[in-house]
């Protein structure tokens, strides 16, 4: 099997990596309770999170799917946030649903439903749910019921998802493996202008690939924002427009800015040069891998970002040396020099992998539910 292949190969670890590294923005608690029955109207209807968030839509709806309630401020970064309904509630069942941005740009969806028993009620407490069951059945295909859906069965399928996940697993798998590849060079098999003539076509096809994905993840993550259709990227900029003002973006123009100094590196023939381009154009793509996701928001702030730094650091030097050394093997490029400098490396960089690892589970998972539950 070629490189081609053994890429692929990478490509599926990180497409399975990519749906089950991060645990997600969850809700805490709500204000009222999901199935509440109150002899009143809430003062205002809340919901809670386990880390700040950006707040796209809160809406509290009655059976007719009526909203009730003013739209919270949109991009409020806050863990929490409420809605005061527009007057007091008449006796029946009611809706409430939020929609929000979490720290690793996923758009996270959910919702509640209460009761308002009224005086003249008729039914009894234990009656009642079934109003509440009721406008859950109504609303089944509205978009965050889709969402709870999806959720309930551990994987959101949407064909939206699917491409999201697909385009961030070729942006990563692309980043780290190219990226890699300068590693290799730099620290195991040299580089001199032949070993880089070896390697120059594999690391540009990977940029290429890092680089076009990290365009696309723009457009999907406005798409995601205000839940517009993929196809929407080939006809209507409001996604791009959303998409360029959201962490993502910010995240793809340092990639792309690092993927072009690599670029830039295979070209001269200066080695100390070259160096110095791979170098900047790595620690470029490490930089843009902390400014989306969970370290975004993680505190303390710096033991977090220096954990995934080192953790991403040796995750590609692990993943891109792999492929330079088997076509080592495979072409007997003095490869049993190669392979003794690179198993030198390569038992610390597990130690440091595995450390930067755990370092970054403590600081992000404050119970185990965290993790086997979002």
């Amino acid at each position: 099997m070629g490189w081609r292949g053994w890429l692929g190969v990478a490509c599926l670890v990180l497409l399975w990596g990519t749906r089950h590294a991060f645990a997600h923005a969850v809700l805490l608690s709500s204000d009222p309770v999901d199935g509440a029955m109150l002899h009143e109207t809430p003062r205002a209807v809340a919901f809670r999170l386990n880390e700040p968030v950006q707040w796209l839509e809160v809406k509290v709806l009655d059976a007719s799917g009526t909203s009730l309630a003013p739209p919270a401020a949109a991009r409020l970064m806050t863990p929490e946030l409420s809605v005061v309904p527009h007057a007091p509630l008449r006796p029946g069942a009611y809706w409430a649903m939020y929609r929000v941005l979490s720290a690793d740009s996923h758009v996270i969806s959910g919702a509640i439903a209460f009761a308002i028993v009224g005086p003249t009620e008729t039914r009894t407490p234990s009656e009642l749910p079934a109003s509440i069951e009721g406008i859950r059945t109504q609303h089944a295909g509205e978009p965050w019921m889709q969402f709870e859906a999806a959720r309930t069965h551990g994987h959101d399928l949407s064909p939206r998802a699917l491409l999201v996940t697909a385009n961030r697993t070729a942006q990563l798998a692309g980043a780290l493996l190219s990226m890699g590849i300068a590693l290799y060079l730099l620290l195991v098999r040299g580089i001199s202008m032949d070993a880089r003539r070896d390697l120059r076509g594999m690391g540009y096809s990977l940029a290429l690939l890092a680089a076009v994905a990290s365009i696309f993840a723009i457009g999907l993550q406005g798409a995601l924002e205000i839940a517009a259709s993929p196809m929407d990227l080939l006809f209507h900029i409001e996604p791009w427009i959303h998409g360029a003002g959201s962490r993502r973006a910010l995240a793809s123009i340092l990639l792309i800015a690092g993927l072009l100094l690599l670029g830039a590196g295979w070209l001269p023939r200066n080695r100390l040069l070259c160096g110095a381009l791979f170098s900047a154009g790595t620690l470029l793509i490490l930089v843009s891998f902390t400014a989306v996701g969970h370290v975004a928001n993680t505190l303390p702030r710096w033991p977090s970002v220096a954990a995934w730094l080192i953790h991403l650091y040796m995750a590609a030097f692990w993943l891109g040396s792999l492929l330079p050394l088997m076509n080592a093997v495979r072409a007997d490029q003095n490869a049993p020099a190669t392979l003794k400098r690179f198993s030198k490396l390569a038992v610390p960089a597990v130690v440091l992998l595995a450390a930067a690892g755990a370092g970054i589970a403590v600081l992000q998972i404050a119970t185990w539910s965290q993790l086997t539950e979002s």
